[in-house]
C-alpha cells in the first residue's frame, strides 16, 4: 500500500505502531530521532511520515505530507509537534484517550481542537490507509 516512516524515540510505540500498519498492508521504515528521521526521509522518500513530539523536522521538510500520531503518554508536550504539523499542512491524528493507558497527552492535544481523526490504534491505521489512498488519487 503505502511507505510510511515512523520516527519515535519510543521502541514499544514504533512497534505497536509498526505492527498495526503492517497488518493494514503498509510498508514500514522507523527511526528513533529526529536526525534519523531526515536522513531516512531523504534517502527513501516515503509516502507518509508519522511523527512523535520530538520530530518536528521531519515536519519541516515534509510539509502537507507529514502526519502526527499522538498515542498513549504523560503530559501534554504533543502539542508543539502538532502545532508545527498543522502549521506546514500536515494531519494529526490522536489515539482516544478511553483506549489509552495513559491519557494525559492525547487529551491535551484533544483541548487544541487542531485535530482531524480521533480513534483506537487499528481505527488510525484504518484512517491512513484512506489519507494515502485520496494522496495517490490527487497525485494522479
Amino acid at each position: 500500500m503505502a511507505k510510511i516512516l515512523i520516527v519515535d524515540d519510543s521502541p514499544t510505540e514504533t512497534y505497536k505502531l509498526t505492527n498495526i500498519l503492517e497488518k493494514n498492508d503498509h510498508s514500514v521504515l522507523s527511526a528513533a530521532s529526529g536526525e534519523q528521521g531526515v536522513d531516512l526521509a531523504k534517502t527513501e522518500q516515503p509516502d507518509v511520515v508519522l511523527i512523535d513530539r520530538l520530530a518536528i523536522g521531519i515536519a519541516l521538510l515534509y510539509k502537507h505530507n507529514c502526519g502526527a500520531i499522538i498515542f498513549t503518554g504523560m503530559g501534554d508536550d504533543g502539542e508543539k509537534g502538532c502545532q508545527t504539523t498543522i502549521d506546514r499542512g500536515g494531519i494529526v491524528w490522536v489515539q482516544d484517550p478511553d483506549s489509552c493507558t495513559a491519557p494525559a497527552m492525547p487529551a491535551a492535544v484533544l483541548r487544541s481542537n487542531k485535530v482531524d481523526f480521533v480513534g483506537t490504534p487499528s481505527q488510525l491505521a484504518g484512517r491512513i490507509r484512506t489519507e494515502v489512498e485520496q494522496m495517490e488519487a490527487c497525485s494522479q
